[in-house]
Formats: structure tokens, sequence, C-alpha cells
């Protein structure tokens, strides 16, 4: 969602924007988005009351984001829950993301605003993504702005997590170019 609203404001006339990294997004046609009413991947877990006992859940519902370190599994743990009713633990998120999805989502093309961007981007995409397809992003390259790159991530579904250095390296390489 933030690469739309990130597309969006970059499309505008004299828009502040000089780089945008747009991360697993489905696209220029909402339609191919899910509707299935539930969040993406997260609500796959309702709580959990140990992370490092619990962690073999937590990595098949989070498994799409790719490969995790113990001390990657730990930070989410730590950082990707909050204390809940009876002492449990559940997830941090807004589960309000998921109310666009559960009423359905009518079909908008984006390709005319995509093609009002005018500054760099950089399309980061998981490689196992069931989200943006490797042709969307291929086309996206291609009738975006001059100053395009798409870059996908082996064993990574929707979406890279952005904590190995692999993939940090590339989003810190792009936001520095000069």
């Amino acid at each position: 969602m933030g690469g739309l609203v990130g597309m969006l404001l970059a499309a505008m006339p004299q828009a502040p924007i000089r780089r945008l990294v747009i991360s697993d997004e489905a696209g220029l046609h909402t339609q191919g988005r899910r509707s299935n009413g539930s969040p993406p991947t997260w609500a796959a877990i309702r709580t959990f009351v140990d992370a490092a006992k619990q962690r073999p859940t937590f990595g098949v519902s989070i498994e799409p984001f790719g490969p995790l370190t113990d001390d990657q599994w730990r930070h989410l743990a730590r950082f990707g829950t909050r204390s809940a009713e009876g002492g449990r633990i559940a997830l941090a998120y807004d589960p309000g993301i998921a109310e666009a999805f559960r009423s359905g989502i009518r079909d908008v093309d984006l390709w005319p605003v995509w093609k009002q961007v005018q500054c760099d981007v950089l399309i980061t995409r998981g490689a196992k993504s069931d989200l943006l397809s490797a042709e969307t992003a291929q086309t996206m390259i291609k009738q975006g702005p001059a100053r395009g790159r798409l870059v996908e991530f082996a064993g990574v579904g929707h979406a890279p997590m952005f904590m190995s250095e692999d993939q940090m390296s590339v989003v810190e390489s792009f936001l520095l170019a000069v």
C-alpha cells in the first residue's frame, strides 16, 4: 500500500520526491490484489505466548518474507508483537488494514498515474511473490520512469523484509546514489 501512496505523490506536478522505492506492490491494476477478506500473511497467527517455542508456527506464517536468521526471528518476535489481554502476546499490526480487502476492490487503472512519475524508481520483488508478477514488474520498468530499476530477491515471496544485507544494500545504494 505504501508503494501506491508513494507513486501517487511522485506523480503529482512538482513533486518533491527524487527517489521512490516500491516493494512488491500488486502492480497498476487493483483488480489483481488479494481480496479474500484477510490481511496478507500475518492473519495466520492469532496469538502466541512464547516466541521462542512458537517459532515454527511463526515461521510458517511469515515464510513468504524469505529466510531469516535467529537474530532476525528474535527481532520480529520482539518488535512485531504486543501484550494482549490475559497476559497473551499478539501481533502488533493494525487489523484495520484488512478492511479494504473485505468488501472487494474495484478495478482502478493506475497506468496513467505511473507514467506521470518523473523520479528515479527502484522496484523490488520477491521472486516467489504471489502479488507482483514478474511480467507486471517488467512492464512497469518498460513503461515507467526513464530511470527505473527492478531487483528480484530469490527465495522470497511477498514481500522482502529488508533485514538481510543483500536486500538492505540494494535500497541503500539506490537512495544514496548521486
